[in-house]
C-alpha cells in the first residue's frame, strides 16, 4: 500500500503544539499557548460539522462528564468558560481525528512524524534554555510544555518498543532524558515508568530489568548536586526527608493544606467552576492561579461528584483504548497502548501538576492518538464492509448468471421437444 499523507486535523494538532512548546507572546494580545489550542479547537469543530456520520471516537465515554460541565458552567457565579473550554477542547480534538480516513500506512507514517516532532522538542528546549548558546544547563529552565510532550512520546515509543520495534527504545531515552534535563521532579519518575509499566506486551524479566535500572538511575540523580540543590532548602537531603515532606516545595504544601480544610466543608459537590483558581490567587496574592494539584482543584472545584465522574471517565476510556489495542493489528496496536497508558501518567501528574488544562501541549497530541487509532480501526472496518458488500454483489451477479443459463437452457429443451 503507498504511503499516503496524514489527515490535515492531525498536522493541525502537530503544528500547534510545536508552537505551543516554542511559546510567545503571540498576537492580538493572546499568548500562543492559548492560541495553540484555540485554533485547533475551531478547525476540529468545523471538522466534526462536516463529517457528523463519520465520527468512530467513543464519545459516550466522555459524554456524562462533558454534561456535567456544561451543568457546572451555568450555575457557577465565578469565571469559568475558559476552563470549561480547555477541558472540553481535547475530547472534541479526539473526535474530529477520529472521522478521518485513516490506513496503516497513514499509522506508520505518524510514528515518522512523531519521530521528526521528538528531535524538534528538543531543539526547542536547547534553545529555549540557552544550551545552544552557552553550553550550559540552567538552573530553573521553564519547560513545562516539553515536558509534558515529551511524556506522552515516551508512551509512544515504549508501546512502539514492546511491539518488537528495538530502535524505538533509543527514542524512548530521549525523551525521558528531557525531565532529567528540565529538572521536573514527577515528571522524572513519569517517564522512568512508561517503559517498565507499558500496557503494550513487554517480556517480564525486561519490564524488571527496566525498572531496576530505572532505580539505580533515579538513585543517582536524587543525590546528584543538581537534584539536591532543588529539592532541599540546605541543598542536601535523604530520600526519607522526601518522603516525610521535608524539602523545598515553593510554598505548595501549605497550599494544598489550605486546599484540603476548605474541601472538607462542602465535599460533595463543590463551590462552582473556577472557584479554585480565586481561591489559588488569593493565596498567592495575585488575581486567580492554579495549585498545582488538579485533584485538589477539580474537588474544590466540582466536588466528590465531579472528580469521581472524571476518575470514572478516564478509567473507561484506558480501559476502552487497551481493549481496542488488543484486537487492532500493526503500529495501530501501538497506538492504542500509548493512549491507554497515558491516563495513568495523566492521573499522576494531576497530583502536582495544572494537566487537565494543558490541552495545547498535551491533551490535544493525547487524544489525538487516541482519535487516530479510532479511524484506523473504522477505516479497517469499513473497507472489510466495502469488500464484503463486493462479494455480495458478485455472488448475487453470479446466481442472476446461473438464474438466466437455466432459464435459457429450458427454453431451448422446450423449442427442442
Amino acid at each position: 500500500e503507498e504511503t499516503a499523507a496524514l489527515p490535515g486535523m492531525v498536522w493541525v494538532i502537530i503544528i500547534a503544539t510545536g508552537l505551543a512548546c516554542m511559546g510567545g507572546k503571540g498576537v492580538l494580545g493572546f499568548r500562543v499557548s492559548g492560541l495553540s489550542w484555540v485554533i485547533p479547537l475551531v478547525f476540529a469543530t468545523f471538522t466534526i460539522i462536516r463529517n457528523p456520520g463519520q465520527i468512530r471516537f467513543p464519545l459516550w465515554i466522555w459524554m456524562p462528564w462533558v454534561l456535567l460541565l456544561v451543568i457546572y458552567l451555568s450555575v457557577s457565579k465565578y469565571p469559568s468558560l475558559q476552563r470549561t473550554v480547555q477541558l472540553i477542547c481535547p475530547i472534541v480534538v479526539g473526535v474530529a481525528v477520529s472521522t478521518s480516513n485513516v490506513s496503516a500506512s497513514q499509522v506508520a507514517g505518524f510514528f515518522r512524524v512523531m519521530k521528526w516532532f521528538a528531535i524538534a522538542v528538543i531543539i526547542i528546549a536547547a534553545f529555549k534554555t540557552g544550551l545552544l548558546l552557552t553550553g550550559k544547563i540552567p538552573s530553573v529552565t521553564g519547560l513545562a510544555a516539553e515536558v509534558m510532550t515529551a511524556l506522552l512520546l515516551c508512551c509512544l515509543f515504549a508501546a512502539q518498543y514492546a511491539e518488537g520495534k528495538h530502535l524505538s527504545l533509543y527514542w524512548w531515552a530521549l525523551m525521558a532524558a528531557l525531565p532529567i534535563y528540565a529538572m521536573t521532579r514527577t515528571a522524572i519518575a513519569c517517564a522512568g515508568l512508561t517503559l517498565p509499566f507499558t500496557f503494550a506486551p513487554l517480556r517480564l524479566d525486561k519490564r524488571i530489568t527496566f525498572l531496576i535500572l530505572g532505580l539505580i538511575i533515579g538513585s543517582a540523580l536524587f543525590y546528584s548536586p543538581r537534584v539536591q540543590k532543588k529539592m532541599f532548602y540546605s541543598d542536601k537531603g535523604k530520600i526519607s526527608d522526601a518522603m516525610e515532606g521535608k524539602m523545598a516545595d515553593s510554598g505548595r504544601f501549605a497550599m494544598w493544606k489550605a486546599f484540603e480544610s476548605k474541601i472538607k466543608r462542602r465535599p460533595w459537590l463543590g463551590r462552582g467552576t473556577g472557584a479554585g483558581e480565586i481561591f489559588t490567587g488569593k493565596i498567592i496574592g495575585i488575581a486567580h492561579s492554579y495549585p498545582h494539584n488538579d485533584w485538589l482543584l477539580t474537588l474544590y472545584d466540582m466536588g466528590i461528584l465531579g472528580t469521581g465522574m472524571f476518575a470514572f471517565s478516564i478509567i473507561i476510556a484506558s480501559f476502552h483504548a487497551w481493549r481496542m489495542a488488543r484486537s487492532a493489528k500493526g503500529e495501530t496496536r501501538s497506538l492504542f497502548f500509548a493512549g491507554a497508558f497515558s491516563f495513568v501518567i495523566m492521573a499522576m501528574m494531576m497530583m502536582t501538576d495544572n494537566t487537565m488544562v494543558y490541552a495545547s501541549f498535551f491533551g490535544n497530541l493525547q487524544f489525538t492518538f487516541l482519535g487516530l487509532g479510532y479511524a484506523a480501526m473504522g477505516e479497517g472496518t469499513d473497507r472489510g464492509n466495502r469488500r464484503e458488500k463486493r462479494g455480495d454483489g458478485i455472488e448475487e451477479r453470479g446466481i442472476m448468471r446461473e438464474k438466466i443459463d437455466f432459464s435459457s437452457s429450458l427454453f431451448h429443451l422446450g423449442r427442442n421437444s
